[in-house]
């Protein structure tokens, strides 16, 4: 798909990709979106090598701070170097100073198991024109208008909806499945409706893949339990074309409770 130039995330610059006004959080200002973030970190794995062909099962993103603007890197440590297990530490860094330190797991790939003794695959997921709301509740934002939301439910404490990831995040660079997956997982709810006149924020985000995934439309279901202390989680299903991709989890804290 071709894409006007101002709507990218990222721009690669000498040192790193430069962060555009699009990656912008629309609720900080001075903050880049966990979507980019995840990203990040997603695309950080992938460009590590492995000493053979490896999967990635599991991506754990720290937003325990935010990340800013400005000039961005990232670096790999690789805590576990197996040919059948291998734990990354990915740091995500601006301006050569550590905001991020996330953590991948990848697998060994290849085909191990009968697909006969496997569980039968899901049923193809079809997005339903007629199911969706006339109106997008996050509001309007350079971000959110680059991921074309489409909500079919949007309850007190849970959501049905879709978003597309369609190589927005740096300018001239194709996004990998596992990228895309990635920055859609983070869009899952961290507050929704529960308490509006209190702000939420997610201090990290765990993305547990069941299968590779695919595509540029992804489906996300997602529910809130929150404590009255002002925290709880945020669980949630990802969906591709072929069905369940991976299961998510976010630690979420709502202000201004006493």
């Amino acid at each position: 798909m071709s894409r006007d130039r101002n709507n990218f995330w990222y721009r690669s610059v000498p040192g790193g990709l430069q962060s555009t006004g699009v990656a912008v959080s629309p609720h900080a200002e001075d903050a880049q979106h966990g979507s980019a973030v995840a990203a990040l970190v997603a695309r950080a794995a992938e460009l590590n090598e492995s000493p053979v062909p490896m999967d990635i099962v599991r991506i754990t993103v720290d937003l325990s701070q935010r990340v800013p603007n400005g000039l961005t890197t990232t670096s790999v440590d690789v805590r576990r170097a197996g040919k059948r297990v291998q734990v990354l530490d990915v740091t995500v860094l601006v301006d050569g100073r550590p905001y991020s330190f996330s953590q991948v797991v990848r697998m060994r790939g290849g085909a191990v198991l009968d697909s006969n003794d496997l569980p039968p695959s899901d049923p193809p997921v079809v997005e339903d024109p007629a199911r969706r709301l006339d109106v997008t509740p996050w509001g309007e934002s350079s971000f959110m208008r680059s991921v074309r939301p489409s909500f079919e439910s949007w309850e007190q404490s849970s959501a049905r909806y879709w978003v597309t990831m369609d190589d927005q995040m740096i300018d001239g660079e194709p996004m990998s499945p596992y990228v895309r997956a990635a920055a859609a997982a983070d869009l899952s709810l961290s507050g929704g409706r529960l308490a509006p006149d209190h702000p939420s924020t997610n201090t990290d985000l765990h993305i547990a893949f069941h299968r590779p995934p695919s595509g540029t439309r992804f489906l996300i279901e997602s529910e809130i339990q929150v404590t009255p202390n002002g925290w709880g989680s945020s669980v949630s299903t990802l969906s591709d074309a072929h069905g369940r991709v991976a299961s998510l989890t976010k630690s979420i804290l709502f202000l201004g409770f006493s």
